[in-house]
């Protein structure tokens, strides 16, 4: 995947939130996220370790127009995806699986 896809994906987005959780998530799986990003977007790296870390990460992602937002799958993520997705918590938005 490179930059371009990222842009063609979510065209109006300036701002990526990317939720990680700081025990189950590599260094390597964030830069080489955050080096997809498009110039003139922003990354913003979400660590966590607590159901409420998730939900602040939404809301700042959440407070501005134009953000999306990347969960890297984990253990807390996946046990509070209610927090991530709740239209629906049993099925995930989109998911990737390397």
């Amino acid at each position: 995947m490179d930059e371009n896809r990222v842009a063609g994906t979510a065209p109006r987005t300036t701002r990526i939130g990317i939720i990680y959780e700081t025990v189950n998530t590599g260094i390597g799986q964030l830069s080489t996220i955050e080096s997809m990003v498009s110039s003139g977007m922003q990354s913003l790296p979400f660590p966590v370790r607590s159901s409420g870390e998730i939900e602040e990460a939404i809301e700042r992602v959440a407070s501005q127009p134009n953000g999306s937002l990347i969960v890297l799958g984990g253990p807390l993520t996946a046990q509070h995806r209610d927090l991530i997705n709740p239209r629906n918590p049993s099925t995930p938005a989109r998911a990737s699986r390397s």
